[in-house]
């Protein structure tokens, strides 16, 4: 899959009922609260497209938290395990 680079300053697709930035986004996953830090991930999680997520977080540590935020991803809870799982098994991560 080819990840779809993003422009710090743009917003991303799936932005379309909050206007944040590409940076905004980064700069909260990097230096918000905790609370913060969890809902954003969580919401980028849900809500990116695939070629866009990686812009984000990588799956090391999406791996790393994923029990923590597993009841909160909704329809993409099994993709996102069954690609985590297979990466981490693959000694991608």
């Amino acid at each position: 899959m080819k990840i779809k680079q993003l422009d710090p300053d743009s917003l991303p697709s799936f932005c379309w009922d909050r206007k944040l930035t590409c940076q905004q986004i980064k700069d909260v996953l990097k230096n918000g609260s905790d609370f913060d830090r969890k809902s954003t991930l969580e919401w980028v999680l849900r809500d990116a497209p695939m070629d866009e997520l990686w812009n984000f977080c990588s799956p090391k540590q999406i791996y790393n938290q994923f029990e923590s935020l597993e009841n909160h991803l909704g329809r993409r809870k099994e993709f996102l395990g069954y690609i985590l799982r297979t990466w981490h098994e693959l000694g991608k991560f």
